[in-house]
């Protein structure tokens, strides 16, 4: 097989405009011609040996086996990207200039649901990706039909890395189920191939009229856009269309037509009352005019952290003609009664269930109506700014806050290069994680690491958030130098110090895992929490 530095091509993973991608063995970690050699060494016979000889052969034929058998571990894969020969795909510079954008973008900015760059060299046209076997969301969309809260729950992070690309002035502009692939630690976007350089020389790959994205999930606004005009908004159409297809289970929706009849989940999903809440989300993404639209992903994080609030909160969206089913008994719908049943009526909106009869009453009276009342399924206006709590707590109540916060760790990937942590908040505190480090045995094995952004490692109340960075010095490789008498795979425990943070006061907690260390593949795998 064809080898590109120290990657070897195992098989081919796909093909588009720009390159072909292939799956492609690290030989540094693995050497597959060198494992071949030892298994082939040890089943031959040797004249004379003796029983231990025998022994110590048969030995390393197994460890050779064993060796061999991780080979198709995604900690020893990457997904080779190599660009078009002119011949295939005609002029290689815009090709090559367009893989330098990517590779920029995704070097220049950290988050742990957008993917990784594990090498490249591009002087030659290529570069390895870190290789996630699960498949792209296109493969499952069925995984989240009709279920609002579940959608959004992974949607969240993809935004958030969206919001890290457009504040470090990149837009995506090919947002698609395609690009977006499903992992242990969530929904990973991918295929920054055209993504586009906000800065002041307007920095381009493109022609200035040339339409580049995917034509089905591209807003209609920018056909024939200059590329200097193109805008953050460019990317929050798509992923509007995204949560759509997430929630509908359908890989596309036309245009903006997500009222139309074959397209509205509140009528694919008619006895759902979450569903109600999409509306709130997709109204200000898939548009048909840009100023419609909202400005960035980070105006769109505030809103879905809101919609999910009111999710979890099991809360129901008011307004008139809107289906509800009772509170109590579950089995009715409210019904309103009728203006002229009650001079009380005049002044509110009130409502019986049919089933059992409990009622609820909302006012109004006194002027200006509730603005859930000025139309069907109006939701409330979502601020995208934080608003400031009007009585601040003292440092002393935020300590005592703190103390009162638990977390749970797991290891979801142990390699330097590429060594995420999932955290679990199990308190109702919104906090920040702003530092980490580890030890074992009391003796520091990787250095203090800190966000890249102020609240690119902010977890929720009650959320899981993964956090990645690059590991250094190596852990596993500082593991080995301690314990060098253990063999090449052994238990250890590691100690994750987290500096959490809440309003400027912080603690440290600290979290102990047993992992298992991989020493051939610098490689650390969780055990016991």
């Amino acid at each position: 097989m064809a080898k590109y530095g120290r990657w070897e091509i195992v098989k081919p993973l796909g093909e588009g405009g720009q390159g072909k991608v292939y799956v492609s063995l690290d030989t540094q970690k693995l050497d597959l011609a060198a494992i071949k050699g030892r298994i082939s060494v040890g089943r031959l016979p040797h004249v004379g040996s003796t029983q231990l000889d025998l022994d110590q052969s048969a030995a390393d034929l197994a460890d050779a086996i064993l060796e061999y058998g991780k080979r198709d571990l995604p900690e020893n894969l990457g997904a080779l990207k190599v660009l078009h020969t002119p011949s295939e795909h005609g002029s290689i510079r815009k090709q090559l200039e367009r893989m330098k954008a990517e590779v920029e973008a995704l070097n220049s900015v950290s988050h742990p649901n957008l993917i990784r760059i594990l090498d490249h060299d591009l002087e030659n046209g290529w570069f390895v990706m870190e290789y996630l076997p699960d498949g792209t969301l296109s493969e499952h969309l069925g995984t989240f039909r009709g279920n609002l809260l579940a959608a959004l729950k992974q949607f969240r992070p993809l935004v958030e890395a969206v919001a890290e690309l457009h504040r470090s002035s990149f837009v995506h502009r090919d947002i698609k189920p395609d690009n977006v692939f499903t992992s242990p630690r969530g929904l990973v976007l991918g295929d920054l191939g055209l993504v586009y350089f906000q800065d002041d020389k307007h920095t381009r790959v493109s022609e200035t009229f040339e339409n580049v994205g995917s034509r089905d999930w591209m807003p209609g606004w920018a056909m024939g856009m200059r590329l200097q005009d193109v805008r953050p908004s460019f990317d929050i159409f798509p992923l509007g269309k995204l949560l759509w297809s997430m929630v509908s289970g359908q890989p596309k929706l036309q245009l903006w037509y997500h009222h139309e009849d074959g397209f509205e989940l509140e009528k694919m999903f008619p006895l759902s009352q979450d569903i109600l809440w999409a509306r709130l989300i997709l109204d200000e993404c898939i548009v048909e005019k840009e100023k419609d639209c909202l400005l960035s992903a980070k105006e769109l994080l505030a809103i879905v952290d809101t919609v999910l609030h009111a999710l979890e909160r099991h809360s129901q969206v008011i307004g008139k003609d809107v289906r509800r089913v009772c509170n109590v008994c579950g089995l009715g719908e409210y019904q309103e009664i009728s203006k002229d049943a009650l001079a009380l009526a005049q002044s509110f909106h009130i409502f019986r269930c049919r089933h059992c009869g409990h009622s609820e009453f909302f006012y109004t009276g006194g002027g200006t109506a509730p603005v859930a009342w000025t139309s069907r399924a109006t939701l409330p206006t979502v601020s995208t700014t934080p608003q400031e709590s009007l009585v601040q707590p003292s440092p002393f109540e935020l300590r005592e806050r703190l103390q009162a916060v638990d977390l749970s760790l797991q290891l979801v990937f142990g390699q330097a290069e590429n060594f995420v942590i999932q955290v679990t908040n199990h308190s109702d505190e919104n906090i920040r994680v702003t530092r980490i480090r580890l030890e074992s045995s009391a003796v520091e094995i990787s250095g203090p690491v800190e966000p890249p952004s102020v609240d690119a490692w902010k977890i929720p109340k009650r959320g899981t958030v993964p956090i990645g960075w690059r590991a250094s010095p190596d852990p596993a490789v500082s593991l080995v130098k301690r314990n060098s008498n253990l063999g090449v795979d052994f238990q250890a425990e590691i100690d994750f110090m987290l500096r959490i943070e809440i309003s400027g006061v912080t603690r440290q907690i600290t979290k102990r895992l047993v992992v298992q260390v991989d020493a051939s593949n610098r490689t650390l795998r969780h055990r016991v929490g």
